[in-house]
């Protein structure tokens, strides 16, 4: 079965990889109500509390460090690992 994307599926991923965590949840607010899934919503709400329980949680790991006095060189974005995994 071929599964549509939601229409605000491109706007929250540009969001997610701009790291703007205001505007992307303002995207997933946007979401709620037109999912047509009772499970789904409630996944979605879900997340959104998530996001909203720990500001800063979708920035970059590095800006924190740097912030913290933290030399970040060499570190990688989250997720490079597992590109190297098998």
């Amino acid at each position: 079965m071929l599964v549509t994307p939601h229409p605000r599926w491109r706007a929250i991923r540009q969001k997610l990889a701009k790291q703007d965590e205001q505007w992307l949840l303002v995207e997933l607010n946007s979401a709620i109500g037109t999912l047509g899934d009772e499970a789904k919503e409630k996944q979605l709400a879900a997340l959104i509390r998530r996001i909203e329980s720990m500001p800063g949680c979708i920035r970059d790991y590095r800006e924190w460090l740097k912030e913290q006095g933290v030399n970040p060189t060499g570190m990688r974005p989250m997720g490079s690992a597992e590109s190297v995994m098998s």
